[in-house]
């Protein structure tokens, strides 16, 4: 049952009690202060119910404030958790299909020290979305209770949306059909998993039990046989962008550090990273299909995340997006250096974090460009930053000293999917523009 429908009896139950508590202090003081032994029975009766009833309040608000979702998005313990997870994995579920599943996750090696990232590589090749949007129904459940639960947490309503979700990863052709969905659905199905995981985490990990055994049976299902269909695996996109400064001559990258800029969840990512939205709420598969270009996506992001574009957020219609979008010189700016040349824009692949459930796909943008260098200042990460622009931090691509710092960093990790796209962006670069030492 709802836990706030629960409260609200709980609430009405405690009414009536104090209810009955008046009328026998009115038939008390009525009857000259006569107190019988039946009045104190009942006095004592009502004193022990309405214990019990604030025990169960209690009770009740206690999921809300053991797993802190929103605040603490990475859990501490999260290398310990994956590690003893990957052991259980091997030893009860997954010999014969280990070598299959293992080659599917992303490490990251320095001298003596290898590192277990809590992600998989679906795949490492450009894939297309296809413009064959899926009509297929999603038939997955909204918890009602979770989302409830998150809010409390989080403080704020928890807002639900359109979403595009992965229905198959085609790697024969390297195109990905994707389907509708929207956000609480994502939440219930995918989102789920990772806070059951940080539940049983405050504590210590057992990797057993239900919970367990119905999250990996899924991301078997996903990760060996293009599986999706029993969760709202909804896809999400994260850039690296790097920008070539023509002051030191060196590549950079940026990453939104949030424990500096103040705000939780207490991560790095890189930016710009968003989940894949329609511009509003459609019905209409054309619709879908015409929203789905990515590039578009990720300039819009660019100018709500690095240009201060607010207004992007709430813009309801396709049409008028292109048309504010292009009112900015930047993004003209970058639209024309994509269409050049001058900036190149790519697909690396698609990401699995594996406590969630969630796709990503991981693309890289460069910009090498003198004019660009000189007129792009970023004003602020609206969802991570502050108006000082503490939060945005700027690294030479070279420096594997401070890319190995961020890897294995353990007090303000990077996100899941940050991680996937750090890597493999880095590796990109350093390959195609000759960098590596």
């Amino acid at each position: 049952m709802n836990q706030k429908y629960i409260k609200n009896i709980l609430y009405i139950l405690e009414f009536i009690l104090i209810l009955i508590s008046l009328k026998i202090a009115y038939d008390w003081v009525t009857n000259d202060f006569g107190f019988d032994s039946k009045s104190s029975f009942f006095l004592i009766f009502i004193a022990l119910i309405d214990m019990i009833l604030r025990l169960l309040e209690k009770d009740v608000d206690k999921d809300k404030k053991e797993c802190p979702y929103d605040s603490e998005r990475l859990h501490k313990n999260q290398n310990k958790i994956v590690s003893k997870s990957l052991e259980r994995l091997k030893n009860l579920y997954w010999k014969e299909h280990e070598e299959s599943l293992i080659n599917k996750f992303l490490f990251v090696e320095l001298d003596d020290k290898r590192r277990q990232l809590p992600v998989v590589i679906l795949t490492k090749n450009e894939v297309d979305i296809s413009k064959n949007i899926s009509d297929t129904k999603d038939t997955n459940k909204v918890n009602d209770n979770f989302i409830e639960i998150l809010e409390s947490q989080c403080k704020r309503k928890i807002w639900n949306n359109d979403t595009y979700r992965l229905m198959s990863l085609n790697e024969q052709i390297n195109e990905l059909i994707l389907g509708k969905s929207d956000y609480y659905k994502t939440l219930s199905t995918c989102d789920l998993h990772y806070y059951n995981f940080m539940d049983k985490n405050n504590k210590m990990i057992d990797c057993e039990g239900k919970e367990y055994e119905n999250w990996f049976e899924k991301l078997k299902n996903i990760v060996l046989y293009n599986q999706f269909t029993t969760v709202s695996a909804s896809l999400g996109c994260s850039t690296l962008l790097v920008v070539k400064n023509y002051t030191t001559n060196k590549f950079q990258y940026y990453i939104v550090d949030n424990s500096i800029a103040k705000n939780p969840p207490n991560t790095k990512h890189v930016i710009p990273s968003f989940m894949v939205q329609p511009t509003k709420m459609v019905t209409d598969i054309d619709d879908f299909q015409l929203q789905s270009d990515i590039q578009t996506q990720i300039l819009k992001e660019f100018g709500e995340e690095l240009l201060g574009m607010n207004s992007l957020e709430k813009i309801d219609n396709q049409l008028k997006l292109e048309s504010l979008m292009k009112e900015n010189e930047i993004l003209n700016k970058l639209r024309e250096l994509l269409e050049n040349g001058k900036a190149t824009l790519k697909i690396l692949g698609v990401s699995l974090d594996i406590f969630r459930l969630r796709p990503e796909l991981l693309t890289v943008m460069v910009i090498e460009d003198e004019s660009f260098f000189k007129q792009f200042t970023p004003t602020t990460s609206w969802e991570a930053s502050s108006e000082d622009k503490k939060g945005l931090i700027m690294y030479n691509i070279d420096d594997e000293k401070q890319y190995y710092k961020l890897m294995f960093d353990d007090e303000t990790p990077l996100v899941s999917p940050a991680t996937a796209c750090l890597k493999l962006g880095r590796d990109y670069v350093l390959d195609r523009w000759n960098l590596k030492k």
